[in-house]
């Protein structure tokens, strides 16, 4: 079983099979990503997001954040921060809209 900690979840992501996603609360996500270690598959481009999040979750996430392509297998336990309400384009955010963001966290964890 892998840890992975990620901002984005897309189908091509997860293998076949069956694939249990919960949300989480702020604290059960920050007791989640103390517990063990993981792998923070996060954009490091993302920086003033990331530094939200780990102000939010009192977990160190930007300076960990590796990027790369992730492809979850049987077993693995992915948690997604999903950062809702900002403008959909490509490039950095700033932070006046990362603070409007809404935030949930979800805990995907492939059988």
């Amino acid at each position: 079983m892998r840890r992975y900690f990620n901002t984005a979840l897309a189908s091509s992501m997860l293998p076949d099979g069956t694939v249990r996603i919960r949300t989480l609360s702020q604290l059960e996500a920050s007791s989640w990503l103390r517990e063990a270690p993981f792998l923070n598959a996060a954009n490091p481009n993302h920086g003033n997001t990331l530094a939200m999040l780990s102000a939010s979750l009192g977990v160190e996430l930007r300076a960990s954040a590796e990027g790369g392509k992730l492809s979850l297998a049987s077993g693995d336990v992915c948690l997604v921060s999903e950062v809702r309400a900002l403008p959909r384009v490509t490039r950095e955010f700033t932070d006046a809209e990362v603070a409007a963001a809404e935030v949930r966290l979800r805990l995907v964890e492939v059988g």
